[in-house]
């Protein structure tokens, strides 16, 4: 009895350990695309560098620094001005008050960047809160608040140049000396500014660097 011959195989179906050997393929391939992820993300912040959420908090620090020295020159130029007795008392007590405003702003700044410290932990790529959106979204929230604090601190610069002029006519409620502290605390309002800037800056390098990994 004669054997069947063998069927040729049929090129229009296709083999499922092929389909299987794809699959794994690219599921490799995903997969060291996400490594790679990591990667980078360890690179940024290796080599000295802190994580994110230490570094928001150290910046926080600084800030909260700042507000505190802001909140005392804002006392004790109050304090001068309600006990002086010169034309321009008001305008002096107004000027102490502005300057622990400024201090109360910078205070709310810091706590917002602790909250978004702990939002995104030090490695963002392993918090399961942390997504390129939600990192660009938070640093375009702490940008614009750093650009706000530049911006006032650069205005306050010229402010305090004119007060200083202010203090130095006869009969002036305050000294020279009291006047120059706003001038110095301007400079802290640019240089807290400054700092979160740099800090949304690192975070959206790192959400551009996390969507290039995986874009197609």
């Amino acid at each position: 009895m004669a054997s069947a011959a063998a069927l040729p195989a049929r090129r229009d179906v296709p083999d499922p350990r092929n389909a299987f050997t794809l699959g794994m393929t690219l599921f490799a391939a995903s997969g060291v695309a996400f490594v790679a992820a990591l990667w980078i993300f360890a690179q940024v912040f290796s080599s000295g560098q802190s994580g994110v959420a230490t570094e928001l908090r150290r910046t926080a620090d600084l800030i909260d620094a700042h507000a505190t020295v802001m909140a005392d020159h804002g006392d004790r130029l109050l304090a001068v001005a309600t006990a002086g007795s010169g034309a321009d008392r008001g305008l002096w007590m107004s000027e102490g008050r502005h300057m622990i405003s400024d201090a109360d702003a910078l205070g709310a700044l810091a706590t917002r960047l602790r909250a978004t410290a702990a939002a995104l932990g030090e490695r963002p790529e392993q918090h399961t809160n942390a997504s390129a959106g939600v990192m660009s979204a938070r640093a375009a929230t702490l940008r614009a608040d750093a650009l706000a604090a530049v911006e006032h601190g650069r205005m306050m610069t010229d402010h305090a140049a004119l007060m200083i002029d202010l203090a130095r006519q006869a009969g002036s409620t305050v000294t020279i000396a009291d006047a120059e502290l706003i001038a110095a605390d301007a400079g802290r309002i640019t240089e807290a500014g400054e700092g979160v800037l740099q800090v949304a800056s690192s975070m959206d390098l790192l959400a551009d660097q996390l969507r290039g990994m995986f874009r197609p």
